[in-house]
C-alpha cells in the first residue's frame, strides 16, 4: 500500500536546486511512499539525475516523456499515482522531510478531502515563514469553502494577506485525495501555460466536501526572479485569453450568477500580466507607438473592455488599483513609466549586502 504519492515535474532545471529537491524528498523517513519523478523532455542531464535516484532508492519512480509542458507532465504524473493522497513539489523546491511525515499522519486521521499547510519563501540567503490567516488546525464549513474559492479567483487582485507566502491558488502547498481527483476527472488542463494550477484547485474545491489548514510550515518556495510570471512572454495575451476562457466555463459551470463580478476582477489580473509580461516588459523590441496602439487595441476586447467599467475598484489591492485606474484614463505612457520604476526598484532590492545578485 501506498500512502503518498508526491509527483515533481522536471524540466530544465539547475541541476544544484533539482538535486536539493530531490535529497529533501530522499530523507523522508516514510517508506509507503513514491516520488514520481516526470521529466518533461528536459533536453540536459534532469533526465539522468532522475534516472539515478530511481536506481538509488526504490521509492523514486523515474518516468520519461516528450516535452508537452507543466500541466502534461503532472497529469502524467497523477495516472501514474498508486498513493491514497497526492501532492506536488516543484523541482527547484524543497521540503521539510520530518512535516512531511507529520501531515501524511494528520490527513489518515483527519482524513480531508484537500489538505493545505503552510511553508517557506526562500530569496537567496533570505528566508521567511508563511501561514494562511487561519487557526493553527481549521476545519472549513460549507460557507468558509465558498469563500476560499472566491480567494482563489481573485488571486493578486485583492490586498494581499501579508502572511501568506505559499500562492493560495498554487497546487504545492496541498495534499490532495486521490479518490476525489480520479473519482471526479479533475487534471490540469493542458495548453495553457498560465494559472493551469488554479483551475486544478479550483475543479478540487468545487467538489471537496471536507478540507482542513494545519499550520506546519513544510514547502521551501525558491523565489526565481526570471520565473515564469516575471519572464517576457511575447504571447501573454492570447495566453491568458485561454486560460480566461477556461475561467469562465467553470464560472458558468458552478451555476451561481454572482461569480460573474468576481471572475471580471480576475480579469483584470489578467490585464496586468499582459502589460508587464509583453506590451511593456523590456525584452519587447517593437517601438512604443506599435506596443501602445496593441495595447489599446486589447483593452477595447472583451473580457477587458468590461472588466475596465466594474465600480467599487478601492477593493483591488493599490498596484492594481493604479494601474487599471491608468488604464481607464488611457495613460499607457504613464503605465510604461510606472513599470520602468519598479523594474528599477526591484534589481535593487535583489542585491544583498555582498553586492551579489539574486538568481
Amino acid at each position: 500500500m501506498v500512502n503518498l504519492s508526491v509527483i515533481v515535474p522536471v524540466y530544465k532545471v539547475p541541476y544544484e536546486y533539482l538535486r536539493q529537491c530531490l535529497d529533501s524528498l530522499a530523507k523522508i523517513e516514510l517508506r509507503d511512499i513514491e516520488i514520481i519523478m516526470v521529466d518533461d523532455g528536459s533536453p540536459d542531464r534532469c533526465g539522468e539525475i532522475c534516472d539515478e535516484y530511481s536506481d538509488r532508492d526504490r521509492r523514486f519512480v523515474a518516468i520519461h516523456r516528450e516535452n508537452g509542458g507543466v500541466s502534461a507532465a503532472r497529469n502524467e504524473g497523477l495516472r501514474a499515482a498508486r498513493g491514497e493522497w497526492i501532492t506536488f513539489v516543484d523541482a527547484d523546491d524543497w521540503v521539510e522531510p520530518e512535516s512531511i511525515g507529520k501531515l501524511v499522519d494528520m490527513a489518515f486521521e483527519l482524513k480531508p478531502d484537500i489538505l493545505f499547510f503552510a511553508g517557506f519563501l526562500n530569496k537567496g540567503p533570505e528566508q521567511r515563514e508563511g501561514r494562511f490567516r487561519f487557526a493553527e488546525r481549521k476545519f472549513f464549513e460549507p460557507k468558509e469553502l465558498y469563500e476560499l474559492m472566491l480567494r482563489a479567483m481573485t488571486i493578486y487582485a485583492l490586498p494581499k494577506e501579508s502572511e501568506e507566502i505559499l500562492p493560495l491558488d498554487g497546487v504545492c502547498g496541498k495534499m490532495y485525495r486521490v479518490s476525489l481527483l480520479k473519482e471526479n476527472n479533475i487534471v490540469f488542463p493542458e495548453g495553457i501555460p498560465v494559472s493551469e494550477d488554479g483551475l486544478f484547485l479550483l475543479h478540487a474545491l468545487k467538489k471537496a466536501e471536507r478540507v482542513i489548514y494545519i499550520g506546519e510550515c513544510a514547502y521551501h518556495y525558491r523565489f526565481n526572479a526570471e520565473g515564469a510570471m516575471n519572464r517576457f512572454r511575447p504571447h501573454a495575451d492570447i495566453e491568458q485569453g485561454r486560460y480566461l476562457t477556461k475561467l469562465h466555463e467553470y464560472v458558468l459551470g458552478t451555476g451561481d450568477d454572482s461569480l460573474e463580478n468576481t471572475y471580471y476582477l480576475r480579469v483584470l489580473v489578467s490585464l496586468r500580466h499582459c502589460m508587464e509580461q509583453k506590451y511593456f516588459h523590456p525584452k519587447n523590441t517593437e517601438g512604443y507607438i506599435k506596443r501602445r496602439r496593441e495595447f489599446l487595441r486589447l483593452i477595447n476586447r472583451e473580457p477587458y473592455r468590461t472588466a475596465l467599467k466594474l465600480k467599487r475598484l478601492y477593493r483591488l489591492s493599490k498596484t492594481l488599483f493604479l494601474r487599471t485606474l491608468l488604464i481607464r484614463l488611457r495613460l499607457p505612457g504613464l503605465l510604461f513609466l510606472l513599470l520602468r520604476a519598479k523594474r528599477l526598484a526591484a534589481r535593487r532590492i535583489k542585491i544583498n549586502a555582498k553586492g551579489k545578485v539574486y538568481k
